[in-house]
């Protein structure tokens, strides 16, 4: 069972979706009635693991219905976090650190994920490596940029990118770690690489939505109309072809994943 908690969470959200992997109706209201049906429904499993990924802050298990007694004994949990306070106020049993990515396998990713064959010359190469270092190891930035670079294929446009990331600054942005700071400079350019203004404003609608929200596509379609966010158009029709087509867009720049409900997508 996984559960994306994030910054905001709310325990009667954690409930509803754990009960959903266990097909499970709540008939309690209130948030104590639901945690004892929860509890009493995951004490009858004989194995299963429940994982919180991306916790911010600390959660009360109790508080949710997951029960950590003798009694739950083939419930496990495992989390992840971004954050060392939240294992330790958590009690962890175990604590995994995940470390970014050595060189070799940062470049590996790099190359893959920018279609960087072996058919690429050298001088292409040697610049692309150069880029991929600015990644710092971290995979979301190099799945991100590899992603927005992967048509570019000369060595001055390669060069460009490089620089573009070299002399970028984030002054406007107080108390940002080296990691973040990476990140989002990649991530930046990956937006800016995109060619056409509608997409732009389709991905930053898409910001807007909660951390790990899952947005309906028809509901991009009737802010897109109602907004004009494509300019003016004729129908909803036209809108909707236009809204697919700039989600087609962030997806084949990594810009956007797409959920696993249908017609779903989340940036």
């Amino acid at each position: 069972i996984k559960v994306v908690v994030s910054q905001n969470s709310v325990i009667e959200n954690i409930q509803d979706k754990i009960a959903d992997f266990l097909n499970l109706k709540f008939e309690k209201k209130t948030k104590e009635g639901r945690a004892e049906e929860l509890w009493l429904r995951l004490e009858k499993e004989e194995k299963v693991l429940i994982i919180l990924d991306d916790m911010w802050n600390e959660v009360h298990l109790k508080e949710i219905g997951i029960p950590l007694n003798e009694n739950g004994k083939g419930c496990k949990i495992i989390l992840t976090t971004r954050l060392m306070k939240v294992c330790e106020s958590m009690e962890c049993q175990v604590i995994i650190p995940v470390d970014v990515l050595g060189s070799d396998e940062a470049w590996a990713l790099f190359r893959m994920k920018a279609n960087l064959n072996e058919r690429a010359s050298r001088d292409i190469l040697e610049e692309a490596e150069k880029v991929a270092e600015e990644c710092k190891g971290l995979p979301v930035a190099i799945v991100t940029l590899a992603a927005a670079l992967k048509k570019t294929k000369s060595r001055e446009g390669w060069e460009v990118a490089r620089k573009k990331l070299e002399s970028s600054r984030l002054v406007e942005i107080g108390n940002i770690g080296e990691e973040e700071r990476n990140a989002y400079l990649c991530i930046k350019m990956s937006y800016e690489n995109l060619k056409k203004e509608s997409t732009k404003r389709c991905f930053l609608w898409c910001g807007l939505y909660p951390e790990d929200h899952s947005i309906e596509v028809e509901d991009l379609v009737r802010y897109a109309w109602c907004l004009e966010l494509f300019g003016k158009a004729d129908s909803v029709g036209e809108v909707r072809i236009q809204v697919l087509e700039a989600i087609d867009y962030l997806k084949d720049s990594c810009l956007l994943l797409e959920d696993g409900d249908c017609g779903r997508y989340g940036p």
